[in-house]
């Protein structure tokens, strides 16, 4: 597996998506357990989600085969629009089913209070990503087998 190669103006970019988190996690300390809930369960993934566009712009651009990642993206998005309609929609039930899930965290937050809480966040984010996670990959394995293809059209005008 070859690492990607990272510009600085890639790196840039992560910096201002991490950032970017730091104020919305800054916002919703500071709210109800509602907001919380909603941080914990989109902004990873939208982060996942983001660094994928990317990968998969550059990826057609470039003429690579992109199914897999194509797969990902669509099924990821569509497991994004699931889930905040699903928490809008049910309000009261996915409050009192997030309170009731991170409440064996409270005594590690109440311990250590500024690492608690980072710790604490950081199990629920992942626990909420990990079905987002299944799904897209599912998704983008079973897109690659089957091979839903993506290609760029040259303009009309602009053949020799």
């Amino acid at each position: 597996m070859r690492l990607p190669r990272l510009s600085i103006a890639d790196v840039m970019a992560l910096t201002v998506l991490a950032a970017l988190d730091s104020l919305i996690a800054r916002a919703a300390w500071r709210t109800n357990n509602f907001v919380l809930l909603l941080f914990c369960g989109v902004v990873p993934w939208l982060n996942v989600l983001i660094v994928g566009l990317v990968v998969l712009w550059r990826r057609i651009t470039r003429s690579e085969r992109i199914a897999f990642l194509f797969g990902f993206e669509v099924a990821g998005s569509a497991t994004l629009m699931l889930f905040v309609a699903l928490i809008f929609g049910f309000r009261d039930a996915s409050l009192e089913a997030f309170i009731t899930a991170t409440s064996p965290l409270n005594p590690l937050v109440d311990a250590a209070p500024p690492a608690g809480l980072v710790v604490a966040v950081g199990v629920v984010m992942i626990a909420m990503t990990i079905p987002h996670f299944i799904v897209a990959l599912v998704f983008g394995f079973l897109n690659r087998r089957y091979c839903v293809e993506i290609k760029l059209r040259t303009p009309r005008g602009s053949e020799s």
